[in-house]
């Protein structure tokens, strides 16, 4: 298995989200390590997020599943059920299936 290198991977800062929806995430940096790792059927994103920054707008996946692991600071993650901290170590799991209620 080959080693990614870190450092050619690009880091894009901002989203693709139009006006005025990419402002929270304007100062985001995501390297997608699972292209540059050659993955085509599981996404890898490293993300760094300023303080007070969002990763995405709220967002659910159809076909995918999404798996978060918190590196190092602390987030906020907003559910339908409210809001919970995420420190260094912790991580959250969303089945594709879970946010449309399918079983």
């Amino acid at each position: 298995m080959p080693k990614i290198d870190l450092d050619t991977v690009p880091a894009p800062k901002g989203s693709g989200y139009p006006a005025p929806f990419d402002a929270p995430c304007a100062m985001r940096i995501r390297r997608r390590l699972g292209d540059a790792g050659g993955l085509r059927d599981f996404g890898i994103n490293l993300m760094h997020l300023p303080s007070g920054g969002w990763s995405s707008q709220r967002h659910w996946h159809t076909y995918e599943d999404e798996f978060v692991y918190v590196i190092g600071g602390e987030l906020v993650l907003v559910e339908d059920g409210g809001e919970t901290i995420l420190r260094a170590g912790d991580c959250a799991a969303f089945p594709r299936t879970a946010a449309m209620g399918i079983t």
